[in-house]
């Protein structure tokens, strides 16, 4: 198996730094200061261009600045204002796919990683997870999070573009700009239990996601129960509840967005008027002076309400990224052992055997008892007992799946773990109780298994699996098959399954109540597969009945954790 990816960092603006790259952050940081300057002092070039068109400069900018500014025509005030005006917007240009594609790879990346998480975890860990949760977060919580990502940049920008227009603001006019930026201090203070509620409120949405697709699961997984058992309404109305308790909370949350939007207008609007009262009554600030303040307090205003509107979308969203660090610090701290590609796996000469071993999924019930138990290479075993008796825990051992809490899995004599493990279970070959087919035809079945596999090797495998009629479909083996293989009979399914389990030449090869669901004429033809394959590689059938049970060399007991007596 590969090495998983490293931890993340520490906190989310160092995971920011570490999926985005600094080059990406630096581009962007460079263009949006870029940005917030030229609309800055192109607010401020207001100035010299009413003074020029005045005939000279007001002298609370002081003789020197005064002496210069009218000493500069009015067309090239003009021609810097047109160059900053259009230096402005290729710089908003850039910054925009910047910022997309910095939040593109941040949303990439950490979607990347929960995967590689979830399948470099180990099998006992990642099958007690809720796999509605995984989905949810993979699918729902990632685009949240980019959500997040772009109100964050938002809130830079306008936090940029704010301290360059407070700038030119103090350059024009020091003590009006010192009063603007108290207030809207005040503002954004008295605004922070709002944001708190927007937070509370994102944790909803995201429990909420969780609900539905679960619920959706479910529902899809149970479509024959919910038709046979006339729950089709009930089913209907579990769905749409959820769809209403989110759409609940996210109207809510719109609720609380744009009460805040008008307050804070109310609010800006009312202290640009009393910025603009005070200049003109106590101040004194000329009239000169007072035209590009004000417009630049306007512009003020608009960034404000965007920097408060960013932020509370910020605050919605960032509990989608806290969920999904989270998920893969957990993921990733079940992480199996690493092992390198070309470490050659064990070869199954004399016998695969398990010494005392136990395994507890829970604590006070032990699913096997210091099992002992020995399979001859090139045996053909069959193990039966009761539902829950341990089979499949048992069959998950010997494939190197999971490890056992104590005693040893043993290969030849050799304890299988650490990168022995995770080799081996190239050598293992599972076929499960439900056929498992991808979208694709027969052959892209065949050589999802092995990429590399010819048509005379897929053809080998139909054969040995007793799955000739692959051949006689529309197309031949290069039918498509649909979503499950759902064209196909069961039995026809577990027989494609059964080929693409051989083509890969396994060592041990597994059925796992493979028949059970099948008819007597579906299972005799795997049970005639299978006679064939005795004494070419070692298999277990776990199975309680029929004639897959009947081809074994002998059979196992298992029950309440202990081996029985063998029959033989």
């Amino acid at each position: 198996m590969e090495t998983p990816p490293t931890s993340l960092a520490s906190g989310p603006v160092a995971d920011v730094l570490q999926l985005a790259g600094g080059k990406r952050i630096g581009w962007l940081a460079l263009l949006s200061g870029l940005l917030a300057l030229t609309e800055g002092f192109g607010f401020a070039m207001l100035v010299p261009l009413l003074a020029s068109m005045a005939g000279g400069a007001p002298e609370i900018l002081g003789p020197k600045v005064s002496q210069l500014l009218t000493g500069v025509s009015l067309s090239v005030w003009l021609g810097l204002f047109a160059a900053m005006v259009t230096l402005r917007a290729i710089a908003d240009y850039w910054r925009s796919l910047a910022a997309h594609d910095l939040s593109v790879a941040i949303v990439d990346g950490l979607r990347s990683r929960m995967t590689a998480a979830l399948l470099a975890a180990e099998w006992r860990s990642l099958s007690a997870m809720p796999q509605s949760a995984n989905r949810a977060l993979l699918i729902t919580t990632i685009d949240r999070v980019g959500d997040a990502l772009d109100a964050g940049f938002s809130i830079i920008r306008a936090a940029s573009t704010l301290t360059i227009i407070s700038l030119a603001a103090f350059l024009i006019s020091p003590p009006v700009s010192l009063a603007a930026a108290a207030l809207g201090g005040l503002v954004l203070l008295a605004y922070s239990r709002l944001r708190k509620r927007a937070r509370t409120l994102g944790e909803d949405v995201g429990r909420g996601y969780e609900t539905i697709y679960a619920r959706l699961e479910e529902a899809l997984g149970a479509m024959r129960l919910i038709k046979s058992h006339g729950k089709e309404l009930d089913t209907q109305s579990g769905i749409t509840g959820s769809f209403a308790g989110l759409r609940t909370t996210q109207r809510d949350y719109l609720r609380l967005t744009g009460r805040a939007r008008v307050l804070f207008t109310l609010l800006a609007a009312a202290a640009l008027g009393l910025l603009v009262w005070l200049s003109a009554i106590y101040w004194g600030v000329p009239l000169i002076v007072m035209v590009p303040l004000v417009a630049l307090f306007a512009r003020g205003v608009g960034q404000f309400t965007f920097l408060q509107d960013n932020w509370q979308v910020w605050a919605h969203h960032a509990p989608a990224l806290v969920a999904a660090r989270k998920m893969i610090a957990e993921t990733e701290a079940v992480a199996e052992s690493s092992s390198a590609k070309t470490t050659i796996g064990p070869k199954l000469t004399n016998a695969i055997e398990l010494a005392s071993v136990t395994v507890s999924f829970r604590e006070g019930q032990t699913i096997l008892d210091q099992i002992d138990l020995r399979l001859p290479a090139m045996s053909c075993t069959a193990l039966t007992g009761p539902s829950g008796a341990g089979k499949s825990t048992l069959a998950d051992l010997l494939s190197g799946l999971i490890l056992p809490d104590s005693g040893q899995v043993l290969i030849d004599e050799m304890p299988l773990d650490g990168p022995l493990r995770n080799n081996w279970r190239r050598s293992v070959a599972y076929v499960q109780q439900e056929p498992v087919l991808f979208s694709g035809s027969v052959a892209d079945n065949l050589r999802w298994a092995d990429k590399n596999a010819s048509e005379a090797m897929i053809r080998d495998a139909l054969d040995r699996a007793s799955a000739g009629f692959a051949f006689d479909l529309p197309g031949g083996i290069d039918c498509p098959l649909g979503e499950g293989g759902r064209q196909l009979s069961g039995g026809e399914r577990q027989r494609i399954a059964l080929a693409r389990a051989l083509i890969v030449r396994p060592q041990l090869l597994i059925l796992d109540e493979a028949t059970s669901a099948l008819d007597t004429a579906s299972d005799e033809a795997v049970a005639s597969a299978l006679t064939g394959l005795k004494g070419s590689l070692t298999i277990l059938i776990i199975s309680h009945r029929g004639a897959l049970a009947a081809i074994a060399d002998r059979t196992v007991q298992l029950a309440g954790g202990k081996i029985g007596p063998l029959a033989i």
